[in-house]
């Protein structure tokens, strides 16, 4: 009995080296504020406002007075997984809501400067008030990757835009970056499925943690070379909070035995891919039309020296999203908007243990947001309130496993979101 009892220390000591995850982040996966929301995110070209933080920090340097805007997300899963046990993530994982800040600040507002110099920043956080949830899970284990838990950290985004031609050429760059810092957690190992006659509980350790999470570069252009056709490229760098290699001891009692267990513990909390824009906006009347082209590179994806050596699960798939937005303004004070995006998966077939989940996805999208001046009557620049609707439709999908344990994914997430920008434009309330 001794002798199993070692080898069962053992094993639990090395599984804790093969923990990752990998996720997007909240605004990668839903968009950010009502317009780039409702047009598919469709707006590398045309984004003129806080949101260019994290689309294209280039539209920094269109803004000529200052704009803030506050958003509420809501999501409502409704995801199936067939034939899976009871161990399958729920819909409450995927259900959550999200507040959303934007800022943008013309810099002529503060100094005389020659160009149009515009700073900004950005920040997505859960509504519960939560910092960061890790989710590390082995990889046998159901989860999805660009949704759920891993989601659920504050990412912060923040950059410069400059206007370097009049109404012809912007350049932009920033960063972005997750909360880092020391944390405590409590670690768990659930020894009951353990082949044993004895009782066994559950071994469990609080410790602090150190989370490393530097600041990652977004760069950004839009070339305008007439009065209606704009182009538009953004960069965003790969970024990653790590907990790695930190000494912990685990107490374990199994059944008349007890043990303290050092071990040396390694996980990636949260990994978002680098991701490549380019897009074309057209616009022709009261309508602006763009098309993007949206490239995560996921097969980039950074897994550590030690897990990469016991790594079960195959490499993630590099992917083109293309995404189709329209703006119609029906009135100086009204804009309503629409979207479409097909969106492949980075997920690929899995014969083996491990159970990344995903699926293609059609996104389709609408929204609005109208101007009120001067509300209550109190507030001293004009108000947009925006409203976004959002469907993403999971393309019906079976896993193959080699051990005959198939299983299929489907079903879909809506979210809603109610947005309110306060903007001040020098050059029109001026005149």
């Amino acid at each position: 009995m001794k002798k199993q009892f070692i080898s069962i220390i053992c094993m639990l000591s090395i599984s804790f080296v093969l923990l990752s995850e990998t996720s997007a982040d909240i605004l990668d996966t839903y968009g950010f504020g009502a317009k780039g929301m409702s047009t598919g995110s469709a707006v590398c070209a045309s984004v003129a406002d806080g949101t260019s933080v994290f689309y294209n920090p280039a539209g920094l340097g269109k803004v000529t007075g200052f704009n803030s805007g506050l958003s509420y997300l809501r999501t409502f899963s409704s995801m199936k997984i067939s034939d899976s046990p009871a161990t399958a993530p729920d819909n409450d994982d995927l259900s959550f809501g999200a507040i959303e800040l934007d800022l943008a600040l013309n810099l002529s507002l503060l100094a005389d400067l020659k160009k149009n110099i515009a700073f900004g920043m950005g920040l997505a956080a859960m509504d519960d008030g939560s910092v960061a949830l890790l989710e590390d899970v082995e990889e046998s284990t159901y989860s999805y990757v660009q949704f759920g838990a891993p989601l659920k950290r504050i990412t912060i985004y923040t950059g410069l835009g400059m206007e370097v031609i009049e109404d012809s050429l912007w350049i932009g760059a920033g960063a972005h970056a997750m909360i880092a810092g020391n944390a405590a957690a409590n670690l768990t190992l659930e020894t009951g499925g353990l082949s044993t006659t004895e009782p066994t509980i559950p071994a469990r350790q609080e410790l602090w943690m150190k989370m490393d999470a530097s600041l990652k570069p977004v760069l950004g252009v839009i070339y305008k070379p007439t009065e209606d056709l704009s182009f538009g490229f953004s960069y965003k760098d790969a970024i990653a909070a790590d907990i790695d290699k930190f000494n912990a001891n685990l107490d374990l009692k199994l059944g008349e035995f007890a043990a303290k267990i050092p071990a040396l513990l390694a996980i990636l909390a949260s990994w978002s891919p680098p991701v490549y824009r380019a897009g074309i906006s057209y616009r022709t009347g009261n309508a602006e039309i763009e098309v993007d082209l949206v490239r995560e590179q996921w097969s980039d994806f950074n897994r550590g020296a030690v897990r990469d050596l016991n790594r079960v699960a195959p490499e993630f798939d590099d992917v083109n999203s293309y995404h189709l937005g329209m703006t119609y303004s029906k009135s100086e004070d009204l804009n309503i908007f629409a979207g479409y995006v097909f969106a492949p998966t980075p997920v690929p077939d899995q014969p083996g243990i491990s159970n990344y989940l995903g699926s293609d996805r059609h996104i389709v999208s609408c929204g609005g947001e109208k101007k009120f001046d001067r509300p209550f009557g109190i507030i001293k620049y004009p108000v947009w309130i925006g409203v976004s609707l959002q469907e993403q439709l999971f393309k019906n999908r079976t896993f193959t496993k080699s051990d005959g344990s198939d299983y299929s994914l489907k079903g879909n997430v809506f979210s809603a979101l109610l947005s309110v920008r306060i903007c001040y434009d020098r050059l029109t309330l001026n005149n």
